[in-house]
């Protein structure tokens, strides 16, 4: 169990990432992709309900496609804000990078979740296709990334994603 807490919560946070460094790069790339996202849904004109989504707000009533771009992009403010947490722990925490799999994992699973209970009619939109990979891809990723924890004497420093302080 300790090794449980040490591998999602380290003392002391570091800049060391003990996982395959592919996994680092797809960390990152998720990252880039959350920043793109929430930008989207925060500054596109439809706040990305429409144009990714596939709601039909032109097909609303007076005020209705106002308050769906509005929610949008108060989304994109919450988006906004984890990716870039995210980027912080990708630039300077990488020990951390694990518990932010799991949050976004978490994240995912509680969205899909009230999107089910409370569907919004819309045709699947690109966002319902990551958040099945992410469903299926990040306890995986998180079992290979748990190995080196598990046997801390097999962990190597070749398996390490590491950058300097002053980064």
């Amino acid at each position: 169990m300790a090794a449980l807490i040490n591998f999602f919560l380290p003392v002391p946070a570091h800049n060391r990432f003990k996982g395959p460094s592919w996994i680092f790069y797809v960390f990152f790339g998720f990252t880039g992709l959350m920043l793109w996202r929430s930008q989207h849904h925060i500054f596109s004109s439809d706040g990305g309900s429409s144009s990714i989504a596939g709601i039909p707000i032109d097909s609303f009533v007076n005020g209705g496609a106002e308050s769906v771009i509005g929610l949008f992009a108060q989304w994109g403010v919450s988006q906004l804000l984890l990716a870039i947490i995210l980027l912080v722990v990708a630039l300077r925490y990488r020990s951390l990078i694990p518990f932010m799999f799991l949050i976004v994992w978490v994240e995912n699973l509680f969205r899909l979740g009230a999107g089910i209970y409370k569907p919004i009619g819309a045709v699947d939109p690109p966002g319902f296709i990551l958040s099945v990979v992410v469903l299926i891809g990040v306890p995986l990723i998180l079992v290979l990334c748990f190995r080196p924890y598990r046997n801390p004497k097999k962990s190597t420093k070749t398996h390490s994603t590491e950058t300097p302080v002053g980064l």
